[in-house]
């Protein structure tokens, strides 16, 4: 294998990881606003924060959204190890962004306008010249 097709072959395995690690931030961020809406308000007021965090940790959804977390930093953290946080930061972010406005449309039925649509594909175009470079 030459010098090129190998870091060829290294970039696409570091988009692969990055993808993982998004979607798996993703699956934990739409996991956690579907226990918060469950929930409801989470009052952080200091005479109420125990018994509130406590109210919220003893729901199941919440644990698995935070075990999505922790899945999604262990690749994370092989993406940082081997590439540009420069470069993998808006990869990660333009990914998130992208299915996060996607699952709240599915999942949640919020607003999605023709701007925010815009908004998205610009963004993928982003990633896709960052990815590129």
């Amino acid at each position: 294998m030459n010098s090129r097709s190998a870091k060829k072959s290294y970039a696409v395995k570091s988009i692969v990881f990055i993808v993982i690690a998004a979607l798996l931030a993703v699956c934990g961020n739409l996991t956690l606003k579907r226990a918060m809406n469950s929930l409801g308000v989470f009052d952080i007021v200091s005479h109420k924060l125990l018994p509130e965090l406590l109210r919220i940790y003893a729901n199941p959804l919440i644990i698995v959204g935070l075990v999505f977390y922790v899945l999604s930093t262990v690749f994370w953290l092989k993406v940082l190890s081997q590439e540009d946080v420069s470069k993998a930061v808006p990869i990660l972010t333009g990914i998130n962004f992208t299915f996060i406005g996607l699952g709240s449309l599915y999942f949640f039925h919020e607003h999605f306008p023709a701007m925010k649509v815009v908004g998205v594909l610009v963004i993928f175009l982003g990633v896709f010249l960052v990815a590129r470079s």
